[in-house]
């Protein structure tokens, strides 16, 4: 049984490799040195080295300071974070915990490991490594409300769970998850704040988005689902 996620200890993490594979974006994938820890999930004789956390966690903060870091130096952060949340799957989704007898697959974890595989330099396919990428991403889907948005009841967050759906569902590049997206997209357009809830131009709320579709706007809801729309394709020059 894979180990348990809890809310709070897994941010961390998943902060380290995506940021790790943002700055290695466009590297080239490459094999990484000998030892490097990385798996496919659900293959034959597949083996997991869980690296230190917390060593890995150091290691990627000490390598944002040196002027003279190494991209294979980055690799190796990455594919160590990239293996980490390759162990913690479990039944195609990432869970949370919550206490003892409360652990369950969590839509906005799930998109958020996702999204880190597939932006590492893995390079990981929806076929070859179907049980990794396309059931977390078929499982989002299965989320999808009749508005667009992507999100299960348990858990609420609608907006923040939606963006990062939406980002890792168009960073798939793949065409089944089109109309997905396309309704997420929609989704936001329409939940922003503007003239068909009353709301002019001379309101602090216009144009904004909240954690639900009727709640008052803030920012990091706003920022979040701008990332996710701009991701996903949508013009920049669009209303």
């Amino acid at each position: 049984m894979s180990p348990t996620i809890t809310r709070f200890s897994l941010a961390p993490r998943i902060i380290a490799a995506l940021a790790a594979a943002s700055l290695v974006a466009g590297c080239g994938s490459g094999n990484g040195p000998a030892g490097s820890p990385v798996a496919t999930a659900g293959s034959p004789g597949a083996s997991v080295t869980t690296p230190d956390m917390d060593k890995l966690t150091t290691e990627y903060i000490a390598a944002l300071k040196p002027a003279d870091i190494t991209k294979d130096h980055l690799k190796r952060v990455m594919r160590s974070a990239a293996a980490y949340l390759t162990s913690q799957q479990k039944d195609g989704v990432w869970n949370v915990s919550m206490g003892p007898g409360k652990e369950f697959p969590e839509p906005g974890v799930t998109a958020l490991c996702v999204l880190a595989l597939i932006k590492s330099d893995k390079k990981y396919d929806i076929a070859r490594d179907a049980a990794l990428i396309a059931a977390p991403l078929d499982w989002l889907c299965t989320l999808q409300h009749e508005d667009g948005s992507i999100w299960h009841k348990m858990t609420g967050y609608s907006s923040y769970t939606t963006s990062v759906a939406l980002m890792a569902l168009a960073a798939s590049g793949n065409s089944k998850y089109a109309a997905n997206v396309e309704r997420a997209r929609a989704h936001f357009v329409a939940a922003q704040f503007d003239e068909s809830e009353g709301i002019d131009r001379d309101n602090w709320h216009y144009g904004g988005i909240g954690y639900v579709s009727d709640a008052r706007p803030d920012l990091s809801n706003l920022q979040l689902a701008l990332d996710a729309l701009k991701e996903s394709g949508l013009p920049a020059e669009s209303d």
